[in-house]
Parts: C-alpha cells; sequence; structure tokens
C-alpha cells in the first residue's frame, strides 16, 4: 500500500506559528535536521497502518516507541527512539530527534483509507529551546485528527 506524507500549512486555530510547516519550508531547519526528519518519515512509511489508525509493528501490535539506527552530524551511528505514541491522546504521536542539545519534536498522526496510508505532520517545537510543549500541541493535534475540517491547506512532503 502506498502512503502519502503531508504538512498542514495552515488549519483553523490558535497555533499556526507553531505548525511544523512553517519551520520546514524556511531555512531555519538545518540541513540535517531536515535528512534526519526525512529518513524517520521513510521508516514511519514502512510501517502498516490497523484499524483505529495506529502504526503496527511486524506482529500486528501497536508499538509506543519505534527506535532505528541514525547517523549523528559526525556520521556516527547510533540507536535512537524515533517516533513515541503520546499518553493521553488518541492516535496522536511525536517524532524525537535529540541531537547536538536540540531535542526537536514533531507531532502528527496517521490515517488508513482503502487505498492510501497517510501521515499528516501537525505541530513542532524545540524543548532545548521553548520547553515542553507537548500536551498543549497534542491536544491541538488531537483536535485537528477529530475534526479534520479545520484544515485549511494542506502540502505535501516532496522526498529528493
Amino acid at each position: 500500500m502506498s502512503s502519502n506524507s503531508y504538512l498542514i500549512k495552515r488549519y483553523q486555530g490558535s497555533y499556526n506559528d507553531d505548525l511544523f510547516y512553517n519551520i520546514y519550508s524556511s531555512k531555519e531547519m538545518s540541513m540535517f535536521s531536515r535528512d534526519t526528519f526525512l529518513q524517520i518519515v521513510r521508516i514511519i512509511r514502512r510501517y502498516p497502518i490497523g484499524k483505529g489508525n495506529y502504526i503496527l509493528d511486524e506482529k500486528g501490535n501497536t508499538p509506543h516507541e519505534i527506535s532505528a539506527m541514525l547517523r549523528d552530524p559526525m556520521g556516527q551511528l547510533y540507536e535512537g527512539k524515533i517516533v513515541k505514541l503520546l499518553v493521553g491522546q488518541v492516535n496522536i504521536y511525536e517524532v524525537r530527534i535529540n541531537l547536538s542539545g536540540r531535542r526537536e519534536r514533531i507531532l502528527f498522526y496517521v490515517k488508513k483509507s482503502s487505498s492510501i496510508n497517510e501521515i499528516v505532520l501537525s505541530f513542532y517545537f524545540d524543548k532545548s529551546k521553548v520547553g515542553d510543549r507537548t500536551n498543549i500541541l497534542a491536544k491541538e493535534t488531537q483536535m485537528i485528527y477529530n475534526t479534520p475540517s479545520l484544515i485549511v491547506e494542506l502540502a505535501v512532503i516532496e522526498e529528493k
């Protein structure tokens, strides 16, 4: 089954400045973070999406975390927890990029339709710069997941 990945560009809500699209489409995001993010999206796409719109592992279970081998800025391999299913919300995940004193988070959800899997990325924050905004932005992502008509504009993630 094929999959598409989307960035929310605008939605009917109060946190448009925190949308991941803003940093992804600007020069603020380092090339290393961008490449790491795209690698993580490719990894997420390999996982099937089950009933209830949850990521499934190879045994058909819903993992609470996904780990993978990544490269640090010096090219060294390390194993990192790259995706976490958030507690307190339904169907909301976070991408975790923890490198070089940065603790970047990107919130998202997945949806399965009859012919395609979708990854919809909503909000971004760096815990090392702005503190932990997980709860408030996860609630906002949950609201968008529950009411997709709040989305005004989406952008497709183009992989190079």
